[in-house]
């Protein structure tokens, strides 16, 4: 899999140039980085203001920048997407 440039996974031979052209049951969402204070409750209500789709799960890991900086890594599952 690769990672296009806003952070949605997608298979490498695929040819997508649009969230819309998802199909409802893929992919899941990476945010890189946010800080560590970001609850993953305020990253539903974010997903869920903007209407991309009914969300199965979010994982939320925590990393460290070589400087010793603390930050996480979002994952947002999906059931399904947005039309």
């Amino acid at each position: 899999m690769n990672m296009c440039s806003f952070g949605i996974n997608i298979k490498s031979n695929s040819k997508m140039s649009s969230v819309r052209e998802l199909k409802r049951f893929e992919p899941s969402l990476c945010i890189p980085r946010v800080f560590p204070n970001i609850t993953d409750e305020r990253v539903a209500n974010v997903i869920q203001e903007l209407k991309l789709g009914e969300i199965d799960r979010i994982d939320m890991v925590e990393r460290e920048t070589r400087e010793g900086e603390l930050y996480q890594r979002v994952f947002i599952h999906f059931k399904s997407w947005s039309s």
